[in-house]
């Protein structure tokens, strides 16, 4: 992470066709809180690659705890063709929790459906424990109980129930390009390459459970990361609904200390808005290496 130019992870952005109900979800199930309840500026919605969306409903949400990146959920139609996790970009969030046995036992019934039941990470000797659940918007959520320091990685602490976001996860169709993407681009260096099993992925791909796929970690301030994963070759690039955001995770916002120490090609124009996430700071986004949609937000 020395000499990265980028920040700790801000805020993820979910498209979901019924805001309501996810908000319902997210706060009944997970205790997450409101922050911001609106409409979506045609600007905002411009540079998420999502014109159509213009005064769309829209909710913040954060962990009880108070922390943040929040989860900004936007009302999108239903893309009939998208698959969690079968396509390229972001399609996780690692959210640190208390207890993830209790958690999983909870969303019995719940509009968080468990696909991978908790378990100890073979990686992490017993140092962590995850299950992964598909949300409302067909958003994957890991959550990831950290029960002692795992050499090599800071790792948050739960303050809440189900408290923050730590990790965005991205599928890649070649992850050494994209690992040098984040290495040009931010001067952000991914940590060692293990091979692991991830449960969502050989669902989505009907591989056997215990298939195992090559990722890397890229350390950010504030104990967060993120994780690229090789993704199997039938996987896709991700179809969104004509003029809407991507469907699942749309978007991921991290921190810069200034816009103007990138020579990127922007989606739309550098805007400010008061609203959460932004507060009042300078914000733009771009595509990524893996077809993703970055959103870098300046530091107040």
């Amino acid at each position: 992470m020395s000499g990265s130019r980028l920040g700790a992870l801000v805020c993820a952005t979910v498209s979901t066709p019924d805001l309501r109900a996810s908000v319902a979800a997210y706060q009944r199930f997970l205790g997450y809180e409101p922050r911001h309840e609106g409409t979506l500026p045609g600007d905002v919605a411009n540079t998420l690659a999502g014109p159509a969306a213009t005064g769309a409903p829209v909710a913040v949400l954060g962990p009880a705890s108070g922390g943040t990146p929040a989860i900004r959920l936007i009302e999108t139609p239903n893309a009939p063709s998208f698959i969690p996790g079968r396509s390229f970009g972001w399609n996780a969030l690692e959210i640190v929790v208390q207890d993830v046995d209790a958690l999983q036992g909870e969303l019995a019934g719940s509009p968080f459906e468990v696909v991978g039941e908790a378990r100890d990470l073979d990686f992490a000797k017993g140092a962590l424990r995850a299950m992964q659940a598909r949300g409302p918007g067909g958003e994957i959520l890991v959550f990831t109980q950290i029960n002692r320091p795992v050499p090599g990685y800071d790792l948050p602490v739960a303050a809440s129930k189900v408290d923050r976001i730590f990790a965005a996860i991205q599928g890649c169709p070649e992850l050494d390009r994209t690992r040098e993407f984040f290495a040009n681009k931010f001067f952000a260096e991914a940590g060692p390459e293990f091979e692991t099993a991830i449960v969502t992925v050989n669902e989505a791909f009907g591989l056997d459970r215990p298939t195992k796929h090559r990722i890397t970690t890229i350390a950010l301030p504030g104990q967060g990361f993120i994780e690229l994963d090789q993704y199997p070759d039938e996987a896709v690039r991700r179809q969104p609904v004509p003029g809407y955001p991507m469907p699942g995770i749309a978007a991921v916002a991290f921190e810069v200390d200034s816009l103007d120490n990138f020579q990127l090609y922007w989606l739309g124009e550098i805007l400010s808005r008061a609203e959460p996430p932004y507060l009042g700071r300078r914000h733009v986004t771009f595509y990524g290496g893996s077809g993703e949609l970055i959103e870098l937000i300046e530091r107040g």
